[in-house]
């Protein structure tokens, strides 16, 4: 892999430093050096050099929720060779949009540790993976079509197992109900205290992390107390939920795009999810805005992958700014902040000497507008180069974990 220089750009760290008229050099896939000024001569020889034109180079973005594996409506009736055409395709959309790590919560057939896998070994260009195969839910319950059914903690530990066994870095599992079927109820609460102190204990020895979906506070709660890692979606957030989650130090990981979509009815779904998507909408907001201010961490996640677009994921960033964020915290939580969500700060998430060479080259600052991470002139991921294309996968329409 050749060497890469790129000079003549503001350097956004990760943690909101700023390192003005910079560059940073790249070798074998990880960053050399980040330094200001330019480059000597002897640093360019031999090294592919981009010339950032005053521009902005800041950390590859984490998805934290995404499902590459889901396609168009229909999805529950789709075959292997389906989701995994959807996988490939929406793996390199994402990446071309300058994600360069997703955590996949769920598939079906664990698709996406196959796909994991593919990507690793380099037959197919994307992201770099954290994938949790398939996700838990309770029989009939909330996307049962998708997921492997427990009945009871002992069936709930053995699907836990079953997951790791089969290489998932991450558990997830449907806490509750959702609106992906128009007849669901999001505030029921699916699995019980005892099925998911099972679960986590499965987990915790493997050292593995559980992403809970979870509507309503009574879901959230039990999620977090039985030590739940992430809480997805958690829209009925109250004050002394966050609180806990705080002193827990468990993130949230709102997913607000795809509510903002649907509840519109752009995602191609009937008037019955989008009238459950804006009831959640309504909730969503300003519960969101509380639990901000009273300083819970916010995970960057799409749920792209059917309902969402895989080249969405600024429409996250330009939310969180509605609701308050500063720009330069809304792209602090998309990279340094997932990373170390995600379990990755010493991999990813800054630019920092070491780390893998994970950067997008932007035209404009985006701490003066989170919009600018949409205008990207270049992709890096573990030092490979890669072009942005407008690229949007057609076929997603609906199907969501939401």
């Amino acid at each position: 892999m050749q060497g890469l220089v790129i000079d003549n750009v503001s350097v956004f760290v990760g943690d909101g430093e700023i390192i003005p008229s910079a560059h940073v050099v790249v070798d074998g896939g990880r960053i050399l050096e980040v330094a200001a000024g330019a480059p000597g001569d002897d640093v360019v020889r031999d090294r592919r050099r981009v010339d950032g034109d005053g521009g902005w180079l800041v950390p590859g973005y984490l998805d934290a929720h995404v499902h590459l594996c889901y396609r168009h409506l229909g999805s529950s009736d789709a075959t292997d060779e389906e989701g995994m055409a959807a996988g490939i395709l929406n793996a390199r959309v994402k990446l071309l949009s300058g994600v360069t790590t997703v955590r996949d919560v769920g598939a079906f057939h664990r698709l996406n540790l196959e796909l994991r896998s593919l990507i690793r070994s380099g037959d197919v260009v994307g992201p770099r993976m954290l994938a949790g195969g398939d996700f838990l839910a309770t029989v009939g319950g909330h996307c049962h079509y998708w997921a492997r059914e427990v009945d009871g903690p002992r069936d709930a530990a053995i699907g836990a197992q079953e997951q790791l066994d089969a290489g998932a870095d991450v558990i997830k599992i449907m806490a509750s109900a959702g609106v992906a079927d128009a007849h669901e109820d999001p505030n029921a609460q699916q699995l019980d205290a005892e099925e998911l102190a099972a679960i986590v204990a499965v987990a915790q020895r493997h050292g593995a992390p559980v992403a809970a979906h979870a509507h309503p506070e009574v879901a959230i709660r039990a999620a977090v107390e039985a030590g739940c890692a992430t809480i997805e979606h958690g829209t009925y957030l109250t004050d002394d939920v966050v609180d806990l989650m705080i002193d827990r130090g468990v993130a949230v990981v709102p997913t607000l795009a795809v509510y903002e979509r649907m509840s519109t009815g752009a995602d191609g779904g009937d008037r019955g999810t989008a009238s459950l998507a804006r009831a959640i909408w309504d909730e969503k907001i300003p519960r969101l805005q509380s639990a901000i201010a009273r300083g819970v961490q916010v995970g960057v996640g799409t749920d792209s992958g059917s309902n969402y677009p895989a080249d969405g994921y600024v429409r996250e960033l330009e939310l969180l700014v509605d609701l308050g964020m500063s720009p330069t915290d809304a792209l602090k939580a998309a990279t340094a902040g997932n990373a170390a969500i995600l379990g990755l700060s010493a991999e990813t998430g800054s630019i920092a000497a070491g780390l893998s060479a994970d950067l997008v080259l932007l035209r404009t600052d985006p701490t003066a507008d989170i919009s600018a991470c949409r205008d990207i002139r270049m992709v890096v991921a573990a030092g490979a180069v890669h072009e942005p294309t407008r690229l949007t996968p057609h076929h997603q329409q609906r199907g969501t974990d939401s």
